[in-house]
């Protein structure tokens, strides 16, 4: 548990966080959870400094997390979504931690992403230098 409720939270509060995070996270309610920042991506995209989920790509919710980031890049929403080696398990969640945290609270005006591969959202396999911010 935790994935989950970060991103519910997150995203569901924008006008209290601006960076959001989960990994491997089960979204309950994804019209709710989802529906504001894709009703208005501009909104959105504003108010959020980053929004960031990994999922192991063995993980049972690979499949909830690809089709989260197919949403929010249809609608224009600014996200990265890594997927990485492994399951639903520790391994994965210390590298993402890894990935994120140094992300969190910096000013996305001093990151350039190394290979922005498509806007308004990114998704890779690998590396921590591939942020859209």
């Amino acid at each position: 548990m935790g994935g989950g409720q970060s991103l519910t939270i997150g995203l569901t509060h924008l006008e209290q966080f601006a960076w959001v995070g989960g990994m491997s996270a089960s979204v309950a309610k994804r019209e709710f959870v989802l529906g504001g920042v894709i009703n208005g991506p501009k909104v959105a995209n504003r108010q959020l400094k980053l929004l960031w989920f990994a999922c192991g790509k063995s993980d049972g919710l690979m499949r909830p997390n690809e089709e989260m980031d197919k949403a929010l890049t249809e609608h224009g929403v600014r996200h990265t979504f890594v997927p990485m080696e492994g399951g639903h398990e520790w391994n994965v969640w210390r590298r993402g931690l890894e990935e994120f945290l140094p992300l969190v609270f910096t000013d996305r005006k001093k990151i350039l992403p190394a290979r922005a591969t498509s806007q308004p959202g990114i998704s890779r396999s690998s590396g921590a230098e591939d942020y859209f911010l």
